[in-house]
């Protein structure tokens, strides 16, 4: 038919079909010294469910698709990814950051500082602590000031729903 448009599928995605007009959420969170699964578990699941819901105006960004020490070194120096991240904190059009009470990862917090540096949206999801069971003193001062929005991980759909209305205005 002639008029009809063509929609964005998760298989779209996948293939880089409507990739390049396409707002980016960047799921930044500690990889040093963690293993594969403690790096990517939350932000997969994460991933797979705004994407759910945002396919056709996101693309999601994990960085543990692209660099990290486990699978194997696809890059020639620390330099690289390290300014690889930075990129993705300042060009995407939002960054959410997976927290916890035992972050001490000098990179997130880079991230943080250059995402709020350079004027980003962060949300911060505090990925292992429910909503009542939540301190927010257990965060620093400065990731609190900095980020936006804090969500617990029993509030993941008021996570998505922030990113729809607030974010991408959909």
């Amino acid at each position: 038919d002639l008029h009809s448009f063509p929609t964005r599928r998760s298989s779209d995605l996948a293939m880089g079909v409507f990739m390049m007009d396409m707002d980016t959420i960047y799921i930044s969170g500690k990889m040093t010294g963690l293993t594969k699964h403690d790096m990517d578990y939350w932000r997969s699941d994460l991933a797979d469910q705004i994407e759910r819901e945002l396919y056709m105006y996101a693309r999601i960004v994990n960085p543990v698709n692209y660099y990290n020490t486990i699978d194997s070194h696809t890059y020639d120096t620390d330099k690289e990814y390290v300014r690889w991240e930075l990129r993705q904190a300042k060009n995407c059009k939002v960054i959410v950051v997976g927290w916890n009470k035992e972050q001490d990862s000098l990179g997130t917090m880079a991230e943080i500082t250059y995402a709020y540096a350079n004027n980003v949206p962060i949300i911060l999801y505090l990925y292992d602590t429910n909503s009542n069971d939540v301190d927010f003193f257990d965060i620093h001062p400065f990731v609190w000031h900095m980020s936006d929005k804090i969500f617990c991980a029993d509030e993941k759909k008021d996570l998505i729903k922030y990113l729809e209305k607030y974010i991408f205005f959909v």
